[in-house]
């Protein structure tokens, strides 16, 4: 009698290791599908100028979100008058990093008091755009017009290097240069331009 009731005993015990056994498997296989849906998982990017939303996986920028945003951080900087200077100031605050914002507003004041005072007004029309993504670096390359009320002042080629940063799920402005020919990184990739072969 003793040895059915060790014996069941032992059963019990083997079904009740048995379960334990398979609860804690299924919680490892529940644990390591969670963990991979979280490092796969999308990101969902605001970017401050657009309406829409735009989403990244892992950790990278895309290039095409880096163009879209370069473009529209290009359009703030260079299409300028008197005019839009307080819609310039709120836009720039929203796309650069604290640090650069007070450089870039430090750097605007004398500009800003000449602009009134000559009633000057800049358009930008680009040509193409170099991007790469590892480096959250873009080149805008077209043609800058200065202009008054009555005639364009002044009409020239210009390229600028734009450096973003990545802080969370923004991705911001940390410098916005111009270019020398020699320092465009996009200028061995891009398509010769006729003017280009002549000289």
């Amino acid at each position: 009698m003793k040895m059915d009731n060790v014996m069941k005993g032992a059963r019990d015990v083997g079904r009740r290791n048995t379960l334990l056994i398979g609860i804690l498997a299924l919680s490892a296989a529940a644990n390591l599908g969670q963990a991979v849906a979280l490092v796969s998982a999308r990101q969902t990017i605001l970017v401050p100028t657009l309406t829409e939303e735009l989403t990244l996986s892992g950790g990278g920028v895309s290039r095409d979100y880096l163009e879209r945003l370069a473009r529209d951080t290009t359009f703030v900087f260079l299409n300028r008058s008197p005019q839009t200077e307080e819609f310039f100031d709120k836009q720039v605050e929203r796309l650069t990093t604290p640090e650069t914002y007070r450089e870039i507003k430090t750097a605007l004041i004398a500009e800003r008091l000449q602009r009134q005072e000559s009633r000057a007004s800049q358009v930008f029309y680009p040509n193409s755009i170099y991007v790469s993504p590892k480096e959250l670096y873009v080149e805008v390359n077209g043609r800058l017009e200065t202009m008054n009320t009555r005639e364009i002042i002044k009409s020239e080629d210009k390229s600028y290097g734009l450096t973003f940063e990545r802080q969370g799920s923004l991705v911001l402005l940390r410098s916005f240069v111009p270019l020398a020919k020699n320092e465009e990184k996009g200028a061995n990739v891009r398509p010769k331009q006729e003017s280009d072969l002549q000289q």
